[in-house]
């Protein structure tokens, strides 16, 4: 029984974790904005989805080629999460527009 209430206990916590990122709307947007793409941290996190969520090197050299490519056009360091916010929305704003 002591086992099966740790459990319990352990499981509150994580829901617990998990509704605190409910009450806040769109605050992963917010800490995804203002952190580096590269190395990503969140306390709500637990470290399985961090290892999901590390940037491989296969990825980090395409970042480096594209950074090189867009720096000869005179664009600056591309931040991805904020390029997949911005996109985001122009596709929902153009979406919206196409249905009305």
């Amino acid at each position: 029984m002591k086992a099966e209430r740790a459990d319990l206990i352990s499981e509150i916590r994580e829901q617990d974790k998990k509704l605190m990122v409910i009450c806040k709307p769109f605050g992963g947007y917010r800490n995804i904005v203002e952190i580096d793409d590269v190395h990503f941290e969140d306390g709500f996190l637990t470290p399985q989805q961090k290892q999901r969520l590390a940037v491989h090197p296969r990825e980090q050299q395409l970042n480096v080629q594209f950074n090189m490519m867009a720096s000869s056009m005179g664009m600056k360091n591309t931040k991805w999460a904020r390029l997949t916010i911005m996109m985001f929305g122009a596709y929902a704003l153009g979406t919206s527009f196409i249905c009305f």
